[in-house]
C-alpha cells in the first residue's frame, strides 16, 4: 500500500509538474494576449486618426476644389466676354474697312471723271482759236 501512495505521489508530482508548466504557458500566452490586444487597439487608434485627418484633409481638398473651379469659371466667363467684344469689334471695323473701300472706289470714280473733264478742256483748249499759238 506505501508502494501503490508512492507510485499515486510520484503520478501527483508529475501531474503538479505538467499543472506548472501548463500555469506558466497560459501566463505568457495571456501575457502574449495582451500585448497583441494592446497592439491591436494602438492600431485602432492610429487608424482613427489616420481616418479623421483623412476626412478633414478631403474636405480642405474639396473646398480648395470649388473655390479653384469659382475661379476658372470666372476666367472663363472674362474670356468669354472678351472673345465676344474682340468678334463685335471685328465685325465693326470689317464693316467700316467695306465702308471706307466702297467711299474710296466712289472717290476714284470722281477722280477719274475729274481728270477726263480736265483732259477734254485741255484739248479743247489746246483747239480752240481763243488759245492761241
Amino acid at each position: 500500500e506505501i508502494d501503490a501512495l508512492k507510485l499515486q505521489l510520484e503520478g501527483v508530482r508529475g501531474l503538479e509538474g505538467k499543472i506548472s508548466i501548463l500555469k506558466s504557458s497560459v501566463v505568457r500566452k495571456d501575457s502574449l494576449l495582451k500585448s497583441l490586444k494592446g497592439q491591436m487597439e494602438a492600431a485602432e487608434r492610429e487608424f482613427e486618426l489616420f481616418k479623421s485627418q483623412s476626412e478633414e484633409a478631403l474636405k480642405v481638398a474639396d473646398r480648395k476644389v470649388r473655390g479653384l473651379r469659382g475661379k476658372v469659371d470666372a476666367v472663363e466667363k472674362s474670356e468669354a466676354e472678351r472673345e465676344d467684344e474682340e468678334k463685335e469689334r471685328v465685325l465693326a471695323l470689317e464693316a467700316k474697312k467695306s465702308s471706307l473701300a466702297n467711299e474710296l472706289q466712289a472717290l476714284k470714280g470722281s477722280m477719274y471723271d475729274i481728270m477726263g473733264d480736265l483732259y477734254t478742256a485741255n484739248k479743247n483748249a489746246r483747239g480752240s482759236p481763243a488759245a492761241g499759238p
